[in-house]
């Protein structure tokens, strides 16, 4: 069995890494492994401006922003607490 075109080599010309789930960057469309997938640790030459995350929480319907998505769910979170040490 022959897997000679299965995976792809990072872009970033000292890894060259073979992997067989590459990242492929929105901002320049080059191909990377996992340890050069994000715009900073491969320099990305178009970086893309990421916009904020956003959410209305389902009680107070507060609308919270977030520019790290992985922060959104941390946010709600507080906004409950703070909701409830009103309340009570």
């Amino acid at each position: 069995m022959e897997f000679y075109n299965i995976g792809e080599q990072c872009s970033v010309q000292h890894c060259r890494q073979l992997d067989f789930l590459p990242f492929k960057c929105e901002g320049c469309k080059e191909t990377f492994c996992l340890e050069h997938r994000t715009m900073e640790s491969h320099k990305c030459s178009s970086p893309i401006t990421v916009l904020p995350k956003t959410a209305a929480c389902p009680i107070c319907s507060v609308v919270i922003s977030v520019k790290d998505h992985n922060l959104l769910d941390e946010k709600v979170r507080n906004s409950f607490s703070f909701l409830f040490f009103l309340i009570s």
